[in-house]
């Protein structure tokens, strides 16, 4: 699965910084996760990194899926 990055998103750089795989990009003003690179930090226990530093709440969502719902 992969991140998403959502309309929330206030562009801050944050995520983008803290990405230990480089699946965070900036396309045209706006910040956007490359689905094949993300893997949800699994390796991070807390969680993704990009979620967990992001001071918008919402602005980052874990699953595709549940971003959909959260709209």
């Amino acid at each position: 699965m992969s991140c998403q990055i959502t309309a929330s998103c206030i562009g801050c750089y944050n995520c983008l910084e803290v990405c230990p795989r480089g699946a965070i990009v900036e396309e045209a003003g706006h910040f956007a996760i490359r689905v094949k690179r993300c893997n949800e930090c699994r390796e991070n226990k807390p969680g993704p990194r990009c979620q967990l530093i992001c001071p918008v709440e919402g602005a980052i969502c874990k699953m595709v899926k549940l971003c959909k719902a959260e709209k």
